[in-house]
């Protein structure tokens, strides 16, 4: 379908333009294959308590994206975002309006490129991102 295709482009005119980009999949295969970081790295995920851990962010990963320059120039992309359980794309989410204090706005004002096959099979033992129902940001 060309989907990485598009969202290599995207990537590539996104840091041309000098911008700080947030790159994250759940799977580290994924992850790797855009020189990102796995969700659960940036989320600080704990097995046992990825569903009721919110906020549990390393201070260090707020730091940089603040000190690269994140909160004006930055870029969210989140690969196979339908492998992804939908209170992990809540956290990102959070952690995006954390690192640029901006608790208004979805992401925190980031520009958001999220990509993958939501008809493929959902996240093990969680609710597929199409079938959450989100309520204040908080995804179920």
């Amino acid at each position: 379908m060309g989907k990485t295709q598009v969202r290599n482009s995207v990537m590539k005119a996104s840091e041309l333009d000098g911008r700080k980009n947030l790159k994250t999949a759940f799977n580290s295969i994924n992850a790797a294959e855009m020189r990102g970081s796995t969700t659960a790295y940036l989320i600080s995920l704990k097995s046992g308590y990825h569903m009721v851990a919110f906020g549990n962010y390393k201070a260090s990963v707020i730091q940089q994206l603040a000190n690269d320059g994140f909160n004006t120039r930055g870029m969210l992309f989140i690969e196979e975002v339908s492998t992804q359980a939908p209170w992990h794309v809540a956290q990102l989410h959070r952690l995006c309006q954390m690192a640029n204090k901006n608790y208004v706005d979805n992401y925190g004002g980031q520009q958001s490129y999220l990509t993958g096959d939501l008809t493929q099979l959902g996240p093990v033992n969680a609710t597929s991102i199409t079938r959450a129902e989100c309520h204040g940001g908080l995804c179920q």
